[in-house]
């Protein structure tokens, strides 16, 4: 048995751990949705390994990681577990070195804690504990604080109207991170977060089974997340999930005016003929896939990309309309597109185009502008007005 360093803070430990053959390239899966006759084909990105793999990598360390002493003490007792399809992530890429990462969820999902684990040497990047109670971010208060748009992927038009919606499958683009983010004018100790997703959902305003996952940037008085950096990835699912999960980026992510692709799709089978979905971040040919959870893809019809001011973070004192402030920020852009759930061409999210039905959504009165979407394209701007 090999012998192998855990790294936490300034001091270590051994993990002793199996891991599972990994697997590279191209990777696809059919399973039958919703016992239909209807055959989804799952496309992996490239050098993902199968959800399988990273389930049955994660399943093997988990046991072994909830011995350690680190992990007992951020516990404190607690019984924490994993859930298959929503517990583990994995980052490859180019000069980066394999990690699974692990997700620990608390019984009453109020707390978790994340281990991220090098696969070529079992050794332990980071174990972190967050209390989700704290972050200020809650998908159980819908925000109307947001600019983006969201879409539906129309199955047929008569005269330019649409006359058929079919189930979402896949909602990416490029997300530009601004160049320069800063206190506005009067900032208070509710200034500022940003978040920048993609997402899906089975109703217009994102209050129905909305699946998503993104960029988070805390700024001001609000202070760094646990790591020590502005910077978060977070997934969400409601509303199951009362809160969003935030994970350390990647070494691969480096923040001000890079752009991610972000995909948020589903890419294995889960039980009772539901899918398994996932957000995937992807820059430079480096790229951070975490699961979400399990849900059936028929229900899902709306796709959505988004630049917003967080819900939930209310009592902070001082915040617009019940809600955190924005920071100012240059101007960010966005390439939108969809992709149905069964069969079809992927689309550019073109309000100009049918079948694509787009819906535009501003921040009130003030905060962000949102671009019409270029004619013939799929690509917005958002840009930053005032904050009070």
């Amino acid at each position: 048995m090999k012998e192998t360093v855990i790294h936490y803070s300034v001091f270590g430990l051994f993990l002793f751990a199996v891991m599972a053959m990994h697997t590279s390239g191209m990777h696809t899966n059919s399973t039958v949705i919703n016992n239909s006759s209807v055959i989804h084909t799952f496309n992996l990105p490239a050098g993902m390994p199968t959800p399988a793999t990273i389930i049955n990598i994660g399943s093997s360390l988990a046991p072994r990681v909830m011995q350690l002493s680190q992990f007992k003490t951020l516990a404190k007792g607690v019984a924490y577990h994993i859930n298959s399809y929503a517990s583990f992530g994995y980052t490859w890429g180019p000069n980066v070195t394999s990690i699974e990462r692990i997700i620990f969820f608390s019984p009453d999902n109020n707390s978790y804690i994340v281990t991220d684990i090098y696969t070529s040497n079992d050794v332990v990047q980071d174990i972190y504990f967050i209390n989700a109670t704290k972050l200020g971010i809650s998908a159980s208060v819908y925000s109307d604080n947001w600019g983006g748009y969201q879409a539906q992927y129309c199955s047929g038009t008569f005269l330019g109207i649409c006359t058929g919606v079919s189930s979402v499958g896949k909602a990416y683009g490029n997300i530009q991170i601004s160049s320069s983010i800063s206190a506005p004018s009067g900032a208070t100790s509710s200034c500022c977060l940003i978040g920048e997703w993609t997402g899906v959902a089975s109703s217009e305003n994102g209050t129905k089974n909305l699946t998503q996952g993104g960029i988070f940037v805390k700024f001001d008085n609000l202070g760094y997340w646990s790591w020590g950096t502005p910077w978060a990835f977070f997934t969400e699912y409601f509303p199951t999930q009362t809160t969003a999960h935030v994970i350390q980026p990647p070494s691969w992510f480096t923040g001000l005016g890079q752009t991610v692709s972000m995909t948020t799709e589903p890419l294995a089978n889960c039980p009772n003929g539901t899918d398994n979905w996932y957000e995937v971040w992807s820059s430079g040919g480096s790229s951070t896939s975490q699961g979400i959870g399990c849900r059936s893809t028929s229900s899902i019809t709306w796709s959505e990309y988004e630049l917003e001011s967080p819900a939930g973070c209310s009592g902070r004192g001082g915040n617009y309309n019940g809600f955190c402030q924005l920071p100012q920020f240059s101007s960010v852009g966005f390439t939108g597109n969809i992709c149905p759930a069964t069969s079809g061409t992927c689309r550019n999210i073109n309000s100009n185009s049918n079948p694509i039905l787009s819906q535009y959504i501003q921040h009130n009165n003030q905060d962000t502008s949102t671009s019409s979407i270029s004619s013939g394209g799929n690509s917005w701007t958002e840009s930053w007005l005032s904050s009070s």
